[in-house]
């Protein structure tokens, strides 16, 4: 991996929360350091291999209007390929983008083929800007979005359910 690269995962991954605690996956919310995790080799989340963003491509994502669509516009240009990306058939795969030209954003085919939801493109978009656009000896500090604050409650609780062997939901009659 070269020093402009990076591989990120969501730190509300289901494997995240069954493999650490709620402090660990904080701190690696803020810091996105992957050896944090110490995830085990059998561990399959998500990951995300990232660009930093070239000049041209931040003044794009700096001219969007709002944070969600600068975090999917930085999506767009940063993500290069995606490992452990569940088929629709519940398969692993990996998705490696191609690009025509090396400053080309990723449509909404492209998108839409992944299967992620917009708080997905949210959550790795805003690592992506917070490295591209990080101070030269700035330690890094990234955002926790309120949408990603919400999914890490809603895996670990569904995490601890099973671990204890309740299947039941709250909508369960």
């Amino acid at each position: 991996m070269s020093a402009d690269t990076f591989d990120v995962v969501r730190w509300y991954d289901p494997e995240v929360a069954r493999y650490t605690d709620g402090a660990t996956a904080g701190r690696y919310c803020v810091e996105r350091d992957m050896a944090i995790l110490n995830l085990p080799p059998e561990a399959q989340p998500i990951i995300f291999h990232c660009r930093l963003l070239d000049r041209s491509m931040r003044r794009v994502v700096k001219a969007q209007t709002t944070d969600d669509r600068r975090y999917e516009v930085a999506f767009r240009f940063g993500v290069l390929s995606i490992r452990n990306l569940p088929s629709p058939s519940g398969v692993l795969r990996e998705l490696s983008f191609s690009r025509r030209k090396d400053d080309e954003a990723l449509d909404d085919k492209a998108i839409d083929d992944t299967g992620l939801s917009d708080d997905d493109l949210s959550e790795i978009g805003s690592v992506i800007v917070a490295r591209s656009f990080l101070p030269l000896g700035t330690p890094l500090s990234c955002p926790q979005l309120p949408s990603s604050l919400l999914a890490w409650a809603a895996v670990r609780s569904r995490f601890v359910e099973q671990s204890r062997g309740d299947t039941s939901t709250a909508t369960d009659d």
